[in-house]
């Protein structure tokens, strides 16, 4: 009551101030909790921004990986593919080139001391394309009593194409009549002669890697049949 008749009391212009004190007040108090609570919600705002964030990463991380898994295995698929491509294509080399062999090996006429040794043997092409540049070379040595000689080697002439299925006689020749006493030792098994003959050659697909063909015969007399020789035991036995 007391408070109520002062205030009847006050100036005009004093009441103006204490009006005005107290809405600057409210006003002040009225701007502070608008500015807490825009500060609350800017921050629940941020937060969930932040949570929407790392959801959106997180699914933009899957979808990387899922690409990057899905690029992968299209790698692995062509890689695959490509091999398979490789293999086929070698197969089909395989099957289509040139494949050089040497059948059979034979004295041409009994031994004589009188002529000079003539070996025929037989080239083949059993693939189905031309064998070109064919090249041979030979080796000849003899073994007498389990002592083997030195080895004497020479090229057989010719660079020469072979077709498919082409079959063809070669031959070898001594320089000089064998011995007749060298001649004696074969015929009585004491001495063997050994042959090794070799051929190399390149097929249609690749002219830089060759191809090679090696095939060892041996002249045992109590086993030949009309001078022929026989297949070696051990020795070069291969084709490539």
């Amino acid at each position: 009551m007391i408070l109520f008749e002062r205030w009847k009391k006050t100036a005009i212009h004093n009441k103006a101030l204490v009006l005005t004190g107290f809405l600057v007040a409210f006003g002040t108090l009225f701007y502070a909790g608008a500015a807490v609570f825009q500060y609350c919600l800017m921050k629940d705002t941020a937060k969930a921004a932040a949570e929407q964030t790392k959801i959106l990463i997180g699914e933009m991380q899957n979808q990387t990986k899922a690409m990057q898994d899905a690029a992968n295995a299209t790698m692995n698929t062509v890689k695959v593919a490509e091999r398979n491509i490789k293999s086929t294509q070698e197969q089909f080399r395989l099957d289509q080139r040139a494949w050089i062999s040497i059948t059979k090996a034979n004295f041409r006429e009994p031994l004589d001391a009188k002529k000079k040794a003539v070996i025929d043997f037989v080239v083949k092409n059993s693939g189905k394309t031309p064998a070109l540049h064919l090249r041979g070379s030979y080796e000849t040595w003899y073994q007498h009593l389990g002592t083997a000689s030195l080895k004497v080697g020479k090229t057989i002439s010719g660079e020469i194409a072979y077709g498919p299925g082409d079959e063809k006689v070669t031959f070898i020749g001594w320089d000089e009549p064998l011995l007749q006493a060298q001649i004696d030792l074969m015929q009585s098994g004491q001495e063997i002669l050994f042959i090794e003959i070799k051929f190399i050659y390149f097929d249609i697909y690749n002219s830089k890697i060759p191809h090679h063909t090696c095939t060892c015969f041996f002249y045992d007399s109590k086993a030949a049949i009309n001078g022929a020789l026989s297949l070696c035991e051990t020795g070069c036995s291969y084709m490539d």
